[in-house]
């Protein structure tokens, strides 16, 4: 059997090389069951790998050794493996679409895995253009890279320092990191991450390793640079404030998300927007609205996904961006991702009515679906598009807004009239809605800052904008430390009677 036989893998790389040194049969066992799991076990060649007294050396020569045997053989490309790859869970699924993206692009270096430094753009639903990366134990290399590593890798480890465990040689990640990339090769990674590393003792370095987290962090980190938040607020700062400092204490990954504030105040709550503008200007761009439509579309327009947010929400578990964008990339079906359901969610706050838990449908070990089209209307789970926690394909608000010429001047308008619009045109968007197994979100409805629609809260004068403005100014904030990720609640809503903390040391 060749490896042509091997619909997917086979179809773009001639050969499939391990690496695994001969005193490693642990390892040899281990990556054995994975090759398996793969379906490639029986076409995989191993290559001894090369000892060396700085064990990063050896790594890079044997790599350097797998593109050499390529050319010699005329292969068109070469996949080489490291013998402690693992595969993930999206492998099967995943594999075949990946490469089938991947052979419509002038690729020279491919990664099923890598560690994404920066410059990560997506050009398919399961392929990303990168950068600056480290890490090769899963890399694909095509024939028109062969002859610039071989003729170029040897300055990387003609040096020597001895006070480095890896004696000061440049890797063969960090090459293919700067000088391939640099060259004008493509470089491109699966998208979601396919291959990763397992956890164990390292030859290169000399103790034990674990890059699985770093590996799969940075893919987190660099697919949020495709989410845009948009956090809509009308003279409350405070609660602008909590908003912000949850949401900043648990996204896992939001360093490259654009934090967008669309804001409008009568002219008392100018101070109070002053100050909370200053504290977060370097992580937050604020928007004075002029015209609430043409400001929602300039900034949903900017990026592939927006998360839209009240200002009245806070969140309360640790929370990952990329979930979201992951499951909008992979499911069509799925209109939404929400941050504020979960199968907890069985009270409508606003129609004060109890909900039963629905009926969930495990697409992922932490991640469930619900079909809003047989839930009863306009409550949580049958209000298919709302913006206090939850994220959208941007094309599909577009899209939305597209249909229906009027409704969109405000964000309760906003919302009723988009909801209306999908459930008038269900074909058109994605049935489910998505959500974690527990909420992670939650809007605590201390007040109403509108007129349009008489929304239940709280209504305390304690409460009140101008109250808790006048405390905000005077150096306080709201204390909503007691809702942490060990809090749980029934409803996207709650009536909680925060205390205060001092804001100003």
């Amino acid at each position: 059997m060749s490896l042509r036989d091997y619909i997917g893998i086979g179809k773009i790389f001639e050969g499939v090389i391990i690496i695994n040194l001969d005193n490693r049969i642990d390892r040899w066992s281990l990556v054995s069951t994975e090759l398996a799991k793969m379906g490639i076990n029986d076409v995989v060649e191993r290559l001894p790998g090369i000892v060396h007294r700085y064990g990063m050396v050896g790594c890079s020569l044997s790599h350097l050794e797998c593109v050499k045997i390529a050319k010699i053989r005329g292969w068109k490309s070469v996949l080489i493996l490291e013998d402690d790859i693992k595969i993930t869970e999206h492998f099967n699924e995943c594999c075949d679409k990946t490469l089938d993206q991947l052979s419509n692009t002038n690729w020279g270096v491919f990664h099923f895995g890598a560690m994404l430094m920066n410059i990560c753009k997506q050009v398919d639903n399961n392929l990303l253009r990168i950068g600056y990366n480290w890490a090769a134990h899963a890399v694909a290399i095509h024939e028109k890279v062969y002859d610039f590593i071989i003729s170029n890798y040897d300055w990387s480890y003609s040096e020597t320092d001895t006070t480095k465990p890896w004696g000061g040689h440049y890797p063969f990640d960090g090459f293919v990191n700067k000088n391939v990339y640099d060259a004008g090769f493509e470089i491109y990674s699966a998208y979601p991450l396919l291959i990763t590393q397992r956890p164990d003792f390292s030859d290169t370095w000399g103790y034990h390793r674990d890059y699985k987290d770093l590996i799969e962090q940075s893919y987190d980190i660099q697919i949020s640079r495709e989410v845009g938040v948009l956090i809509v607020s009308k003279n409350r700062p405070m609660q602008l404030h909590a908003t912000l400092d949850s949401y900043f204490k648990y996204a896992r990954d939001s360093g490259n998300a654009k934090i967008n504030v669309l804001y409008t105040f009568d002219d008392k709550y100018k101070d109070g927007y002053d100050i909370i503008q200053k504290e977060y200007k370097d992580r937050v761009i604020f928007i004075k609205e002029s015209d609430y439509t043409k400001d929602v579309i300039k900034v949903v327009s900017s990026v592939p996904y927006i998360l839209f947010l009240v200002d009245d929400v806070v969140f309360y578990r640790p929370f990952k961006l990329s979930d979201g964008c992951k499951l909008l990339t992979n499911n069509d079906d799925v209109l939404s991702f929400s941050y504020r359901l979960g199968s907890n969610t069985t009270y409508s706050y606003i129609n004060n009515i109890n909900t039963s838990t629905p009926k969930e449908y495990d697409i992922a070990s932490n991640v469930v679906l619900v079909d809003w089209t047989n839930k009863l209307p306009y409550t949580d789970f049958g209000y298919p598009f709302e913006i206090s926690s939850s994220m959208y394909r941007s094309s599909d608000v577009l899209r939305m807004m597209s249909l229906s010429d009027s409704g969109w001047a405000s964000p309760n308008y906003y919302e009723l009239t988009g909801t209306e619009t999908v459930r008038s045109h269900v074909k058109d968007f994605g049935k489910f809605i998505a959500t974690y197994m527990k909420s992670v979100s939650v809007c605590i409805p201390l007040n109403r800052v509108q007129n349009q629609h008489l929304n239940r809260c709280v209504d305390n004068p304690i409460y009140s904008p101008e109250s808790l403005l006048r405390l905000y100014e005077g150096g306080m904030m709201l204390n909503f430390d007691d809702v942490n990720e060990y809090w749980s609640s029934n409803s996207v809503h709650v009536e909680l009677s925060p205390s205060f903390k001092r804001r100003i040391a």
